[in-house]
């Protein structure tokens, strides 16, 4: 069995303050030892809602920013002023609001051809974690409602990446290009936090968390081989299914 643990909240505002929180204990101990603190973030609405929630005053001014590095765990192949990306979002929401010097942030440069782009990022995280493998500190993870997370979706050439950290893949679903992390960085994580609400991921959910092992079909299921601990925030409707 899978070492997924849940934590039930009310609604997405709930799920975003208990996020925000633990984005701010984490920073904390990393801080006050003098070490960088590495999170991944994700895109999506959930998210989003985290972003804005740690850009106010209220807990902006409770993180040392010159501590904590930013990382994508997939991105959208579009140019970073697009409405699709990620990093857009994450500009938007956060990045503009609060004091964290730049070489901290560290985007994937979309405006490069897909594979460039994932080599750039593969080199990208080698000099930031050197010889070791990566493990971040904290790791946000999103969940389709087909069972994705990151860009790992059905049926892609991602379910199956053991040796590159970062790889460009084309969905065809979607007839666009994704960078995104391997499942095995992923899995290697200290803390791994899926933030996932509404109803429409209840199938998808129910099958990661207790259906036959089939990543090619459901790839949130990768995470069941996690090294650190994985806790999903749900909202009372999906806790319940778990």
């Amino acid at each position: 069995m899978s070492n997924f643990k849940k934590e039930v909240f009310k609604n997405k505002e709930e799920i975003s303050r208990a996020a925000a929180e633990i984005f701010i204990t984490k920073a904390a101990e990393k801080a006050e030892k003098r070490k960088p603190f590495s999170v991944s973030l994700s895109g999506g609405s959930t998210p989003k809602a985290l972003f804005e929630l740690l850009a106010t005053p209220e807990y902006a001014e409770r993180i040392n920013w010159r501590w904590v590095h930013l990382f994508w765990g997939d991105e959208r192949c579009v140019p970073s002023t697009h409405h699709d990306s990620n990093y857009r979002m994450v500009e938007q929401a956060l990045l503009r609001k609060i004091e964290i010097p730049a070489t901290n942030v560290h985007r994937v440069r979309t405006e490069l051809e897909p594979k460039l782009a994932a080599a750039e990022y593969r080199a990208e995280l080698n000099l930031f974690f050197g010889q070791k493998q990566p493990a971040f500190d904290l790791f946000f993870l999103g969940m389709g409602d087909d069972g994705h997370t990151a860009s790992i979706f059905p049926g892609t050439r991602a379910v199956h990446m053991a040796r590159k950290r970062v790889a460009e893949i084309y969905v065809k679903k979607l007839k666009a290009w994704r960078i995104t992390m391997a499942a095995p960085v992923i899995n290697r994580a200290k803390t791994v936090i899926f933030l996932v609400a509404g109803s429409s991921k209840a199938q998808a959910l129910k099958e990661v968390w207790h259906g036959e092992y089939n990543p090619d079909e459901y790839p949130a299921q990768l995470l069941r081989n996690a090294e650190g601990e994985v806790v999903w925030y749900l909202d009372e409707g999906l806790g319940k299914l778990v």
